[in-house]
């Protein structure tokens, strides 16, 4: 494995190629969540920071060894950055053959409408820290969902370009997880070795689990990046009491507000 090309190709979807510091490693200092802009025109490619996508190739690698089959799905790519790591792991792992696929609205974060959408928590996460009785907390929440990370199909396609990773075995789905049918989703695959939900909202994350989750393969890991918003994390708990005892480890036990490695394995 080509270990200095992925330690660079790391960097430079993270940014932090350029300043010693992360994306998220500093966010007042690059991110202005009031006005959505990004100071210093840096831009990642992903938000994820250099941690985050040590674990998820370390994941893509275990479902490899130990032949886990199918293919990297994620919900929620924003502009493909870690799509675009997960693809080129995958590459130096001479799996080629597995198919990496992007589900997203390519049109930003819907809305949330349920009723466990916590606005206030989020905003205070996402938007700058208000506290409970303070006057700005809808402005903060209006301003984070009007910025809505969006990234259109054509800007998603051509950050593959720009690495050189857009092949046959990239695919993309469009749409709101929760109107995609499984007659949609099997005509691109049927089978699941490493999920990826990332979509800030309990609607969707639930329904990423209601339409995918039975596509995992045995073995196979689901890594739930939401975990520390709390709806996100409801929705996750919601689906997981559904399942049978047993046929799932949740890893860290306390997945609430960890986001470097909450993940889950399913075991039948």
């Amino acid at each position: 494995m080509n270990e200095k090309y992925l330690h660079l190709l790391q960097r430079s979807l993270t940014m932090s190629l350029y300043d010693d510091i992360e994306y998220y490693g500093d966010r007042d200092e690059q991110f202005n969540f009031h006005e959505g802009k990004f100071r210093l025109n840096l831009k990642p490619i992903t938000a994820l920071r250099n941690v985050q996508l040590d674990f998820l190739r370390s994941c893509i690698e275990k479902t490899v060894r130990t032949e886990v089959p199918g293919d990297y799905v994620e919900v929620g790519v924003w502009r493909g950055g870690s799509c675009i790591w997960a693809r080129n792991v995958l590459n130096e792992l001479d799996e080629s053959q597995r198919q990496v696929v992007l589900m997203d609205t390519f049109e930003g974060i819907p809305m949330p409408r349920h009723e466990y959408k916590d606005q206030w928590e989020y905003g205070k996460h996402h938007a700058g820290g208000a506290g409970d009785s303070d006057p700005r907390k809808r402005q903060l929440d209006t301003a984070y969902w009007d910025y809505k990370w969006d990234a259109n199909i054509q800007d998603v396609k051509g950050n593959f370009l720009k690495f050189n990773s857009l092949d046959k075995n990239v695919k993309f789905i469009k749409g709101a997880v929760g109107n995609v049918s499984i007659e949609t989703v099997r005509k691109t695959f049927n089978n699941i070795s490493v999920l990826r939900i990332d979509v800030d909202a309990y609607e969707g994350t639930y329904d990423a689990l209601r339409l995918l989750y039975p596509l995992v393969s045995p073995g196979g890991i689901i890594i739930h990046d939401d975990s520390c918003i709390t709806e996100s994390a409801i929705a996750i708990d919601h689906y997981l009491a559904k399942l049978e005892p047993g046929s799932y480890i949740q890893r860290p036990l306390n997945q609430w507000f960890n986001y470097e490695d909450s993940h889950i394995i399913k075991l039948k």
